[in-house]
């Protein structure tokens, strides 16, 4: 069966505020599933389980997280590194790379 994941950085990505309001609002519409950007990352990066506890409390699950290129491969890697050990952590499966067209 195909997941359905809606995006949830229109909602911000500084903030645990921002990312529970994005849960309600994405359960309340009736997701199980949501996208996020590279950048949310650090707002749970050292509370893992705090970011557990809010989508199992909107039984919402991440299913990527999405990492825009800037061209500088080195520093593309070691921002993918230091970030994928929170996205293993989360049982996700996919990442999206998008690249920058030059």
């Amino acid at each position: 069966m195909p997941k359905i994941a809606y995006a949830q950085w229109p909602w911000g990505t500084k903030t645990r505020e921002q990312f529970i309001e994005s849960c309600k609002d994405l359960s309340e519409l009736g997701y199980h599933y949501f996208e996020s950007v590279r950048t949310f990352i650090d707002t749970f990066k050292n509370d893992l389980a705090d970011f557990k506890a809010i989508t199992n409390e909107y039984d919402l699950r991440p299913i990527s997280f999405y990492f825009h290129l800037t061209g500088n491969p080195e520093a593309d890697l070691r921002e993918l590194e230091s970030k994928i050990e929170f996205v293993a952590a989360n049982d996700i499966k996919t990442i999206t790379l998008q690249a920058l067209w030059t």
